[in-house]
């Protein structure tokens, strides 16, 4: 590292780049990862077949959380999560499922569900069948609702861009530097 007076060495600005780069890398990494697997997901979704299906458990949890797994305080939003399970019949086989929504990790966990939970409960405790959807190619696959959660793409979407936007930053730093540099 050079003096201070100096300016930044040619080492500080090539790791300067190098970080950079990284950084957009993996700001596409996560869109690509995010983004383009939630489309192709919900895009494929809607090819998949409409079958009744049987509830055999449903259990919704209330779940008070503040975004801070602060669970007790007044200021916090209610999380409704649907634990179910689901018989149905495909091609003449029986398939047991419990996907409640095409988002990862989510089975529908926030508080635009709740209307989706409550219905599945009427369903349930009246036994009458549930309309899903059945991957033909994979019949072991099966959602009950097949559209994703927009809200969540598009923040999900900016969270990845950050890291983007601080590589982009990063470099530009470095030209900068470098341009510096040279005079």
């Amino acid at each position: 590292m050079r003096h201070p007076l100096h300016g930044p060495s040619r080492g500080d600005i090539i790791r300067g780049y190098i970080i950079g780069l990284l950084l957009i890398g993996a700001g596409f990494a996560g869109f690509s990862k995010f983004a383009l697997q939630e489309t192709q997901r919900f895009i494929a979704a809607q090819s998949w077949i409409e079958t009744e299906a049987i509830l055999v458990a449903v259990k919704i949890r209330v779940i008070r959380d503040d975004g801070m797994r602060n669970y007790r305080y007044p200021s916090s939003r209610n999380r409704y999560v649907a634990d179910v399970k689901y018989v149905y019949s495909f091609d003449g086989r029986q398939y047991s499922g419990t996907r409640v929504t095409l988002e990862t990790g989510q089975n529908g966990s926030t508080s635009k569900y709740e209307d989706l939970h409550m219905t599945l409960q009427a369903h349930f405790r009246a036994d009458r069948p549930i309309t899903i959807f059945v991957d033909p190619a994979r019949p072991y696959c099966a959602t009950i609702k097949r559209s994703i959660h927009w809200e969540n793409f598009v923040a999900g979407l900016f969270v990845v861009s950050i890291f983007g936007a601080i590589g982009l930053g990063f470099i530009i730093t470095g030209i900068r530097n470098w341009r510096y540099a040279k005079s």
